[in-house]
């Protein structure tokens, strides 16, 4: 039997996407994975948040996520 690849392989990179996870699921949303690397998050009401780099991109995230709390989950 040949083995099949399996689109679930880790990636070293520099967004700590477990956090990132881990805190989309303690919002009550969801974590889906998508073909090859992409994975699909979501949160009801969706949260926007855009960046050019890894910087501006975590900071972005976290102003998205702290104007969400602040209106009450």
């Amino acid at each position: 039997m040949a083995a099949v690849a399996s689109h679930r392989q880790a990636w070293l990179t520099t967004v700590a996407f477990a956090d990132i996870e881990s805190l989309i699921l303690a919002l009550g949303g969801e974590v889906l994975e998508r073909e090859g690397s992409r994975v699909k998050l979501g949160v009801r009401p969706i949260i926007g948040f855009h960046g050019e780099t890894v910087a501006e991109l975590r900071a972005q995230f976290i102003a998205a996520v702290d104007d969400y709390l602040e209106e009450g989950v």
